[in-house]
């Protein structure tokens, strides 16, 4: 045969047809189509084309961009345009192969990881700095905590349209408050969707024990670098105060975090409902009692979830270590004592 299509519309089957293109060229190969879609929405796509156009040594490495960014049996990193940009050729050329030294394709993997997620920056190359990078590097936090601290100011407005940003100030808003800060602004949006929202206010409304959780109910939920489980407003019902008032705490047992936290996503993908405390028993429940319920639809594993509370212990860890780590580097704030500083004509009054 000189020419074939393949009748699929799963990105596994592009991706492996892809791979092993220029071997089936090698063998007489002409063409290679694939049919996409259903109906009207149907197309056909020539893999032959794409496959000369990005190059071998490129197809020889998609299956392992494909699976370490996401896939059916693994956790999503990023996106799969990230992944093509994050130069994968140069980090997973000898990924998976026989010949290769196991720690040699961990360390690639994870640099090319890094590069996904941090949108090709260069200049980190271990998870471990990344998430330090990320959230100790959150520069509008710790400078807002040292000019309350130095500069008494009651007022402040920080520029940012960062969730991380708006978590970590509900979850200090207290501490700032206790050191003399009244007001606290977060300038959200740019253009004409500019609005400013008072933490102030919302977190005196929600109270203190809400702020204390926040940075492990956005870290659980999902954040940069955690996988996602269920929605925000879903871990705001799920109680967790109850579930996570010690969570990623210095003299927590870690063991306890854990079990604490499995509950707490148990009851954000459960919507709530009580008498299920592991993600072993929510899968099995859902198998058994939901209607049209397959196998990739079904909640991880008790086991498989491990990793991700880790993951949660160290960012809410590192989060809260915040107001210690002060930068001498300016950030943009307008800042506020008594009467206005400096003021620009969209300020609130």
């Amino acid at each position: 045969m000189t020419r074939i299509v393949i009748l699929s519309s799963d990105t596994d089957v592009f991706v492996v047809a892809m791979y092993f293109y220029h071997l089936l060229a090698a063998n007489g190969l002409a063409e290679l189509w694939l049919r996409w879609g259903v109906g009207d929405k149907t197309r056909f796509i020539p893999l032959h084309v794409i496959a000369v156009k990005v190059g071998k040594p490129m197809c020889e490495v998609l299956i392992a961009a494909h699976v370490l960014t996401s896939s059916d049996i693994t956790s999503k990193f990023g996106m799969k345009a990230a992944g093509i940009k994050a130069e994968p050729v140069l980090y997973l050329k000898d990924f998976g192969r026989a010949d290769t030294d196991v720690q040699d394709c961990v360390q690639n993997a994870e640099k090319f990881l890094v590069q996904v997620l941090n949108r090709g920056k260069h200049g980190i190359a271990t998870m471990d700095r990344l998430r330090f990078n990320w959230y100790c590097h959150k520069k509008s936090i710790p400078h807002t905590v040292h000019a309350v601290r130095q500069s008494c100011m009651t007022r402040i407005v920080i520029l940012s349209s960062d969730t991380d940003v708006f978590v970590v100030a509900m979850y200090f808003y207290h501490l700032f408050a206790a050191n003399g800060l009244a007001e606290l602004w977060l300038r959200w949006g740019v253009g004409d969707k500019t609005r400013f929202i008072p933490l102030h206010a919302i977190a005196v409304k929600v109270g203190k024990p809400m702020c204390e959780v926040l940075i492990a109910t956005h870290v659980l939920t999902s954040c940069d670098i955690t996988s996602k489980f269920g929605m925000k407003a879903a871990g705001i019902k799920a109680e967790p105060v109850l579930y996570l008032k010690d969570f990623g705490r210095a003299h927590t047992d870690v063991q306890d975090c854990v079990q604490n936290a499995e509950k707490f996503l148990v009851q954000v993908l459960n919507r709530g409902k009580h008498g299920i405390e592991t993600m072993d028993r929510l899968r099995f429940n859902w198998y058994h009692h939901r209607k049209s319920m397959t196998i990739t639809d079904l909640p991880p594993t008790s086991y498989a979830t491990e990793g991700h509370y880790s993951e949660g212990i160290l960012c809410n860890l590192h989060a809260s270590q915040l107001p210690g780590r002060l930068f001498t580097e300016p950030t943009r704030l307008w800042v506020y004592h008594g009467k206005c500083m400096s003021r620009p004509k969209e300020m609130p009054s």
